[in-house]
């Protein structure tokens, strides 16, 4: 049985902090991925409303057409 040699120790700090830098890239990646489904929540929600104030238009000008005629 032989103990924890300085090559050993010196992979396990290695490991750890390509770990560590994994999970941060993770993190990071996932944040901006948040962001951007949230920019793109952001816009289809505007776009609903601008699309059902078209319609309200619309239907405003055709009441107004057929109470002309």
């Amino acid at each position: 049985m032989k103990g924890i040699e300085k090559d050993d120790l010196f992979l396990a700090f290695i490991m750890l902090g390509f770990m560590s830098w994994l999970t941060f890239e993770v993190y990071t990646f996932r944040r901006q991925a948040v962001e951007r489904l949230d920019k793109i929540e952001e816009r289809m929600f505007l776009m609903a409303v601008g699309q059902k104030h078209i319609v309200n238009t619309q239907d405003t000008i055709l009441n107004r057409i057929e109470t002309i005629r």
